[in-house]
């Protein structure tokens, strides 16, 4: 993973003790805590632009030496608290224009954007959880940070003013959202004893 090179980036505002270093080797405060994992694997992320797809010249079987005359690219930007969407979408149509060849003409469009949003860790909902998770797979939970996209999540807490909890039972490998991705029956029987100790938790 290389440093990302769009300028004023890096959320400005992430310079506080509640993190997860996205190299645990390094203090780099990209991304705080955020989520409860009912097992001790860590799952440290960071803020990222990712090039999800591209699209360039003839993609049939043909052979052709023709240089194409467009290419497309389809990129991510994932935000922690602080950042702001549509202050990225600024930035990255100035940065796409400033380092663009001579010669080329360039066009950024913004698809769709959410507000990052950051998890409570005190309060009534996020002790249950806690205790749910420790019954459920027989350890203490891990509290680390992990990027997600769901930009909905933001909007009932601030919409409806009431609290979220989000608990991944996923493990590392489990190769999320690839069209090879899968769940160990293990962690699917706990996840769900996880959820029914939550419901007693907060009945």
């Amino acid at each position: 993973m290389q440093n990302i090179e769009l300028a004023d980036f890096y959320n400005p505002h992430a310079d506080d003790s509640s993190y997860v270093p996205s190299d645990p080797t390094q203090d780099d405060r990209r991304f705080p805590i955020g989520s409860l994992y009912g097992s001790n694997t860590p799952k440290p992320k960071a803020l990222s632009i990712s090039i999800s797809s591209l699209w360039c010249g003839a993609c049939k079987s043909e052979a052709k030496t023709v240089l194409p005359a467009k290419a497309m690219a389809k990129v991510s930007c994932r935000l922690v608290p602080d950042q702001d969407p549509q202050a990225i979408e600024r930035l990255m149509k100035a940065h796409v224009a400033r380092v663009a060849p001579k010669g080329v003409t360039v066009t950024v469009t913004h698809l769709h954007g959410g507000k990052p949003w950051r998890a409570d860790l005190a309060g009534p909902l996020f002790d249950a959880a806690r205790r749910a998770l420790a019954v459920a797979f027989g350890r203490e939970p891990v509290i680390t940070g992990e990027g997600g996209s769901i930009p909905v999540v933001g909007d009932f807490e601030r919409v409806l003013g009431a609290p979220v909890l989000l608990v991944g039972f996923g493990l590392p490998g489990e190769n999320a959202h690839a069209p090879d991705e899968w769940m160990s029956v293990e962690s699917f029987e706990k996840g769900m004893r996880a959820v029914a100790c939550l419901w007693e938790e907060l009945s």
